[in-house]
Order: structure tokens, then sequence, then C-alpha cells
């Protein structure tokens, strides 16, 4: 990222961030430049780092406020650093699908993407998801997780969690 880019996000995202990621989101904005101009604008570690600055900002703004700094992120990227960007936020997506559906699915997930893995979690709770694209079957599955409490939700047999307590399989 080059310095000016970091100026200009740094002045969008000054009002708009909460306070408790203010600090990790501007460390991260410095570690995007100053390797950006030590090793180059196509260096994998740039890759990871802008990663996790567009997923902290994702997070924390709203839908459109998250685009505008995107955009500002992302301007002055090669398409390699895009491709590379894309490769780790699949694949961060996808170990977050895992890791929220596994007490109901268990290791039933391998060889499906993200999507499939929450509309596979929505059907075990009942919930028809079938043409639900990723953004809309994840908030699906999370908010039923959260109106239902972890410990009504019925647990794989080969989950992790399995038989280490009676009331989580209540």
């Amino acid at each position: 990222m080059k310095q000016s880019t970091r100026d200009a996000l740094q002045s969008f995202l000054d009002s708009r961030l909460c306070t408790d990621v203010i600090t990790d989101v501007w460390k991260l904005l410095d570690e995007c430049v100053d390797v950006r101009q030590s090793e180059g604008k196509d260096a994998p570690e740039l890759a990871l780092r802008t990663s996790e600055l567009l997923a902290l900002l994702e997070e924390d703004l709203t839908p459109d406020e998250y685009d505008r700094a995107k955009g500002l992120v992302l301007q002055d990227q090669s398409p390699a650093m895009d491709a590379a960007i894309r490769v780790i936020r699949t694949n961060r997506d996808h170990q977050s699908a895992i890791n929220d559906v596994k007490p109901l699915l268990g290791d039933e997930v391998i060889g499906m993407d993200s999507a499939e893995i929450y509309r596979a979690g929505l059907e075990q709770l009942g919930v028809n998801a079938a043409q639900a694209p990723l953004d809309a079957a994840r908030a699906m599955f999370r908010q039923m997780g959260r109106g239902r409490g972890k410990q009504n939700m019925p647990i794989a047999p080969d989950s992790p969690i399995s038989g280490r307590s009676a009331r989580l399989k209540a």
C-alpha cells in the first residue's frame, strides 16, 4: 500500500471505526506501507496483511463503508495481489464455515465449499436454504445459532464436542 493510499484511508476511517479496533487497523496500515516499500507490491506478506486489514474493516464498518474502504485499499494493487487476497479470504471464509458448523456436521464438510457448509448446517436445523448465497447462508446460520443457543443445537456423533456434556446434547 502506498503512503498516499494509507493517508486517504486513514482520513476516511478516522470517525467510522470503533475504539477497540482502531489501533489494530492503524498498525496494519503501517505494516502494509512498510512491506510494500521493502518487498514490493506483489509480496506475499503484503497480501496477508491486506487480507487481515480487510477482515477487520469488514467486521467494523457498514457494507457501504466497507466497500468504499476496500476500494481505497485495493486501488493501487496489482492483479497478482488481488488474486492472492481473494485466495486468502476464501480460505479464511472456508475455515470459519467449518468451525461454525462442525458441532452439527462433524467431519461431513469435506469437499464442500463455504456456502454448501452453511446450507448443510441450516438443513440440520430444519431450514431449507438450498439456493441461499454464501453471505445469506452464513448470516442465517449464525442467527439460528444465537437464537437456539449452542447448548440446544443437535451435535453430530463425530463432532469433537460430542459426548463432552449431557447439557450440550440436550
